[in-house]
């Protein structure tokens, strides 16, 4: 089937059998297309990924880094990424101006975190969008409970930044706030 991948059903693969994808991911798709790929793909045993070396540190940055933000956070919510290698630009012709980075992914499947996606991806774009808020305000207009009072009781602190929270903090975190 000949198709835009960003336009693909990748929900409906089967999981009957597993299955692998590679690819070299264009600057502007990459971020999407994993996206969507890795949590919405059954049967998906493992992803690599050639893409530009900056997305792919963003993508396994750990919490407090400055390269993590929302990608980090929801890629590693469906599977552990792993950077294998980096690949410089004159390898290629015509040469890029940026470095490559091939990444692995493999799914988390049963060891994933319960979480309903829809809830974590509304509440990462809140956080992220106001990355160098504290938490206790970025929440505040979502909840009509007390914040902090809210964020203490599930262990975090009111005054943490979201580059600071790993991702089973957003899954806690995202099943108590409801963001519209």
């Amino acid at each position: 089937m000949l198709t835009d991948a960003l336009l693909f059903p990748w929900e409906r693969l089967t999981p009957a059998r597993s299955w692998k994808v590679i690819g070299n991911l264009p600057y502007n798709v990459a971020s999407p297309l994993m996206w969507d790929i890795l949590s919405t793909a059954p049967g998906l045993a493992r992803a690599v990924f050639m893409i530009q070396k900056e997305v792919g540190e963003r993508i396994v940055a750990a919490p407090g880094s400055g390269a993590y933000g929302a990608l980090s956070v929801w890629l590693q919510s469906f599977a552990a990424p792993r950077l294998e290698f980096i690949v410089p630009p004159q390898v290629f012709v015509p040469r890029p101006k940026v470095d490559s980075a091939v990444l692995s992914f493999v799914p988390l499947g049963a060891a994933r975190g319960r979480f309903d996606p829809a809830r974590l991806s509304r509440l990462l774009k809140v956080c992220f969008q106001q990355r160098r808020k504290q938490l206790q305000r970025i929440l505040r207009g979502y909840l009509q409970d007390d914040v902090p009072a809210l964020l203490t009781g599930l262990g975090l602190d009111p005054a943490a930044r979201p580059e600071n929270l790993a991702p089973e903090d957003f899954h806690m975190l995202s099943e108590s706030v409801k963001i519209p």
